[in-house]
């Protein structure tokens, strides 16, 4: 019987090292992208969590509003919005609250015209339309915007 010796390894060759890094770099290169198309898609799903917060208040705002009174409702829904009982952020720019005009301090504004143009400045905002000539029984349509400032055409509410 012949005894081998066996020679005791005290760390790892610089082959196996460069084998390692390279893997990782590989995993990185694969996965760091990806993380980013998650987080943009998380956030979009909360400007749409948004969108059905302000909904929720619409619908059971609208009833009480008598024709023509498109102006006194979208003050009102501003009011309920910045109360403390009502928490919506706008997940892009950490802009809460709701006002009158495009900023994004803004994570909700309330108009009586068409929803903006795709831009920038809109990211994650949700905007309300409530035409000036509203009556109880018209409608108030909700849009939502991702990180480019993009409508989220397939997300529009209206409610009637």
């Amino acid at each position: 019987m012949s005894l081998m010796k066996f020679r005791s390894q005290k760390g790892f060759t610089l082959i196996e090292m460069m084998i390692v890094i390279a893997v990782i770099a590989i995993l990185a290169a694969v996965l760091i992208p990806k993380s980013g198309l998650v987080q943009n898609t998380a956030k979009e799903s909360g400007v749409e969590a948004n969108m059905r917060v302000v909904q929720g208040l619409l619908e059971n705002m609208m009833p009480r509003y008598k024709a023509s009174q498109g102006a006194t409702l979208a003050n009102d829904l501003k009011t309920k919005i910045n109360s403390d009982s009502v928490t919506i952020t706008n997940p892009f720019t950490s802009g809460e609250d709701a006002g009158t005009v495009v900023d994004s301090a803004y994570a909700v504004v309330i108009g009586t015209g068409a929803a903006p143009d795709n831009d920038d400045a809109n990211a994650g905002l949700v905007y309300v339309k409530i035409p000036a000539n509203f009556s109880a029984a018209g409608s108030v349509t909700i849009d939502g915007y991702n990180k480019d400032g993009d409508r989220l055409t397939s997300s529009t509410i209206t409610i009637n």
